[in-house]
This record gives C-alpha cells, structure tokens and sequence, in this order.
C-alpha cells in the first residue's frame, strides 16, 4: 500500500473544505481518492506547463522534440 502522511490527508481535506477528525468516514476512500488527485493535479499542471514550452521549441527543433516528448507521455500513461 501506497504511503500517505496524515498531514497530507489533512492538507487536502483542508483545501477541499472538509473538517473531519481522523476517525471520521472522510480518512478512509475519499481522503485517499482525494490525496491522489492533488498528486496528480501538480504533474498535470506540470505538463501542461511543458507543453507550452514545447510547443515554442517545435519551432527551433523541429518535430525531433515532439518525438522525444511523447517517451515521457508513455511514462506517465504508465504511471497513470
């Protein structure tokens, strides 16, 4: 089982809104679920981030960059 930190749980649920105590219905499926996707959030915006770089790098180097860019996508697809 994946490793999370009760101050992350408490950070997200936090930002969501939530107050729960540890012992609530709110630290079992959904403080996990929740946890993943703020993982995932910054990764997504992250590539979002790069896809923007690339794109302007596409100019200076051609669809090489491209070519390269997507071994990443695979990564994450498999990560995913």
């Amino acid at each position: 089982m994946p490793l999370i930190y009760l101050g992350e749980v408490q950070s997200v649920l936090k930002e969501e809104g939530i107050n729960a105590e540890p012992d609530e219905k709110h630290y079992g499926g959904r403080a996990e679920a929740l946890v993943y996707q703020s993982r995932w959030k910054k990764l997504h915006e992250a590539l979002s981030d790069l896809q923007v770089e690339l794109l302007e790098a596409e100019v200076s180097w051609s669809d090489e960059i491209i070519k390269r860019q997507s071994l990443l996508r695979e990564c994450v697809t498999s990560l995913f």
